[in-house]
């Protein structure tokens, strides 16, 4: 073998090594968004709507005394879970699973729609046991400034 091809070998090989490498220092969960907020069409047009009664919808990724949390905000009500992971499955979906206090485990599968509107969706179980698809489009709190909001007087 020539050393030209050997070089060429060589080179091929550590690019294929370093493709299939994992760990090079990235960290996706100090890469994805902490905050988020719900987005909603209204007349055609995508807004942070926030209702009479506050009941808009927020995600918060948080790290607190070394335990990671998801807390999913509904209005005044939030609910703490316990954060398992954060995994990217391509360039444009990442994966989500949490425990929840009563130990269900959710996985939210995030699809990027553009670079600051994303579509989250996930599974759960009705009332009477059968399987209910939710999806909600959101966006990080640092893009949040795209959208209009639009807030209705507080509930009388």
């Amino acid at each position: 073998m020539s050393s030209i091809k050997f070089l060429y070998l060589f080179i091929f090989s550590i690019s294929l090594f370093q493709a299939k490498t994992v760990d090079d220092g990235y960290n996706v969960e100090q890469k994805f968004p902490k905050h988020w907020h719900e987005v909603s069409t209204i007349n055609g047009e995508q807004v942070i709507f926030i209702p009479c009664d506050y009941q808009n919808t927020e995600f918060i990724i948080e790290s607190t005394n070394g335990e990671n949390k998801f807390t999913e905000v509904t209005g005044q009500d939030g609910w703490v879970n316990v954060l398992e992971e954060i995994v990217p499955i391509d360039d444009k979906t990442t994966k989500i699973t949490v425990t929840r206090p009563d130990d269900v485990q959710i996985t939210f599968m995030v699809t990027e729609i553009s670079s600051y509107l994303y579509n989250w969706t996930w599974e759960e179980k009705d009332y009477d046991g059968s399987m209910v698809e939710y999806s909600i489009n959101m966006v990080p709190e640092e893009y949040k400034d795209q959208f209009k909001v639009v807030e209705e007087p507080p509930c009388m």
